[in-house]
């Protein structure tokens, strides 16, 4: 490919749809960036990317660490934004909230 390839998962339409997850592993064992969405629309009335990405880790057997990133720079990646989105860096937008959540 001439541009970066990313596989976009949508967990909470597959939980909802009650359709076959899919292969994120696969994708993750075979080097390729994994994003995640929420896939808000009528048949996955979800804005929760906490709960995305807690379904990524129960229902596609993505670790924490692997949802986060699938979450924030692999997402502006996917997006052609991750030179000033996705990360905690200097020189890029601080788009982020601060949770003090002990028991996330």
């Amino acid at each position: 490919a001439k541009k970066p390839t990313f596989a976009t998962l949508l967990p909470t339409t597959a939980y909802l749809l009650r359709l076959e997850p899919p292969p994120a592993r696969k994708f993750i064992e075979n080097g390729v960036p994994v994003a995640l969405g929420s896939d808000f629309n009528p048949n996955a009335y979800c804005i929760s990317m906490p709960l995305v990405m807690n379904l990524a880790c129960v229902t596609l057997k993505m670790s924490m660490n692997e949802a986060l990133v699938a979450a924030t720079i692999n997402a502006a990646g996917s997006l052609g934004k991750s030179d000033l989105h996705g990360s905690i860096e200097p020189g890029k937008w601080g788009n982020f909230v601060v949770v003090d959540a002990p028991n996330w």
